[in-house]
């Protein structure tokens, strides 16, 4: 549980010490010691525990759903067997599809999302979930492929990268500006 002061609360103006109270813990805000503004408050448990808070720190709990992730899960263990009937690896796909069949293969699948959203008489939970799960897929896969360019600190595979964004790649940190990324793409 997070603890928060009044949206009022201004340290600034406020005594060094404040506290908020909630049923683990107790928030202390310390005006004598910031370093930044998650080192100025701490929390200090029931038990006499203390920690900073979480504040500013990912909360994959609250961002994402088990019942999601179990039944995306699912979906991509179906999906593992080959045309030719041998079993791929769960992660096969981390080694590069291109950009361009992720979103080929997005766009079918959002249709037949939208196609059943559209029409009630044919959503079947099945083939929506199904659908869900592809573009989920697609979607991750696409971001997964964005995300090894920036970070990689080596040209990444021509085939993963748009034809018109291929000369514009660089060997050396990582430079990624969204908004220049997709400026030849939205018109």
């Amino acid at each position: 549980m997070q603890c928060e002061f009044p949206s009022d609360f201004d340290p600034e103006i406020e005594t060094s010490m404040q506290e908020c109270t909630r049923d683990e813990c107790t928030c202390h805000l310390d005006k004598e010691k910031p370093q930044t503004e998650n080192e100025k408050i701490m929390r200090q448990f029931n038990t006499g525990a203390t920690r900073d808070t979480d504040l500013d720190k990912l909360d994959y709990d609250g961002f994402l759903s088990p019942l999601v992730i179990k039944r995306y899960a699912e979906y991509l263990n179906k999906h593992r067997r080959q045309a030719d009937g041998k079993l791929r690896d769960s992660d096969n796909w981390q080694q590069g599809i291109p950009l361009r069949v992720y979103m080929k293969s997005l766009w079918r699948h959002f249709m037949d999302m939208w196609s059943y959203h559209r029409d009630e008489k044919k959503i079947k939970p099945e083939l929506t979930e199904e659908a869900i799960c592809a573009v989920i897929f697609n979607a991750s896969g696409y971001l997964h492929e964005l995300l090894k360019v920036r970070s990689s600190p080596q040209k990444p595979q021509p085939e993963t990268i748009p034809e018109d964004h291929r000369n514009n790649m660089h060997i050396g940190p990582p430079i990624y500006n969204p908004d220049e990324y997709w400026a030849n793409d939205c018109s």
